[in-house]
């Protein structure tokens, strides 16, 4: 059977198409690929950096925190009391021997006025309020109890966190008083 004019054309169009998508396709498969060579090398060259960044910062994170613990456990053994006291005047921070000294426990003065660890009136602070420097001064500290606590105070100003803050460190000097008295 004879096939019609139409479907003569048709087959012939086919097959012309079909060879102008082969040819198109096979141009464009190579500029494709290429395309795809290098999308995929910008992806792994920006998931490599994103993947060193977040060692990076993870790495430093653990050193801090390392740091931290470093620094906390030597402030927690000095056989001194140190407070640090935030810019609102608020104890944030007390150090196992400063509780023993005073007879606080940390829960007791954490988040109250500096005046535990201060025997100035509100509104006095030899540092934020007086711009004074305390360095190796004797004071008498209010314990718990209502006794008086001599010591031997230093008040460093600090910057910490992005806040002024001060850290206190003072010393017993109970038997040193005595010794000078009875000398």
């Amino acid at each position: 059977m004879k096939k019609n004019v139409l479907q003569q054309y048709a087959e012939a169009k086919f097959l012309e198409i079909t060879n102008q998508t082969d040819t198109l396709f096979t141009k464009n498969f190579k500029f494709i690929l290429f395309l795809s060579a290098i999308i995929g090398g910008l992806f792994l060259y920006i998931t490599a950096r994103i993947s060193s960044a977040i060692h990076q910062e993870i790495r430093r994170r653990i050193e801090a925190e390392s740091e931290t613990e470093v620094v906390k456990t030597i402030i927690n053994n000095l056989p001194m009391g140190v407070a640090l006291v935030n810019s609102a005047q608020k104890i944030i921070s007390f150090n196992p021997a400063a509780t023993q000294m005073l007879g606080y426990n940390e829960d007791e003065v954490l988040n109250q006025s500096c005046r535990v660890v201060c025997p100035r009136k509100e509104g006095e602070c030899p540092v934020f309020d007086l711009n004074e420097r305390v360095i190796n001064r004797e004071v008498f500290l209010p314990k718990k109890d209502g006794s008086r606590l001599p010591v031997l105070k230093t008040i460093i100003p600090i910057h910490l966190k992005e806040e002024d803050m001060l850290l206190e460190c003072f010393i017993d000097i109970t038997e040193q008083i005595r010794a000078r008295e009875e000398a």
